[in-house]
């Protein structure tokens, strides 16, 4: 239910804006079938993407949803999105899947679902961080909000060493005009929960 009252959030805001035809543009990921060994599955990622974009559709959205993304998905998937968002008077990303900070060279990452990481130097190479989403949004010219459901369990723990990836997702440096929410509280880690919960 969290998320509906950002939703609500979001319909209150875009009302300030001038009235007349808008564009109104989504990108919802849910990455659920992680392909490596001891990468936990994340069933609710999936069901929790679709719920989101049945709402933002319900709302005057145009909904892109994409499910289990590998990296080079992802990196598709974004760089479509960019070219899309160009101008829109709200542009919205929401990404459920597994999501870590690394406290080599810091930084919140998002999961692609074949990524291996087998070192921590090789992390940073097989995620998306924060900032390439905020990318994705920054040409809208209205409202421009990134949901992220995907404060977890560091899902590598037998490959990314304990201080490298071993904590929820931290709070990001403010972008200018653009929003980030996140599920848990910086520092702390949300469950995949029961089915359903939004």
């Amino acid at each position: 239910m969290r998320w509906l009252v950002l939703l609500a959030f979001i319909v209150a805001t875009q009302s300030a804006y001038a009235q007349g035809a808008q564009k109104r543009v989504a990108l919802v990921i849910g990455n659920s079938d992680y392909q490596k060994p001891g990468v936990n599955d994340l069933p609710n990622a999936r069901r929790d993407a679709e719920a989101i974009g049945r709402l933002l559709t319900g709302i005057g959205f145009s909904v892109t949803t994409k499910y289990d993304l590998g990296y080079d998905g992802m990196r598709i998937a974004l760089r479509d999105f960019a070219a899309t968002a160009e101008g829109a008077d709200a542009a919205l990303i929401h990404f459920a899947g597994h999501g870590v900070e690394l406290s080599l060279g810091g930084g919140n990452f998002l999961v692609p679902v074949d990524a291996e990481l087998k070192s921590p130097s090789a992390a940073r190479q097989e995620m998306f961080s924060l900032s390439a989403l905020e990318e994705a949004v920054a040409s809208a010219r209205g409202l421009k909000l990134i949901i992220l459901d995907a404060c977890r369990d560091n899902p590598f723990p037998q490959t990314v060493t304990r201080g490298a990836a071993d904590r929820g997702l931290a709070r990001p440096e403010p972008r200018e005009r653009i929003l980030v929410a996140f599920s848990a509280r910086h520092g702390t880690k949300a469950q995949d929960g029961v089915a359903g919960g939004l």
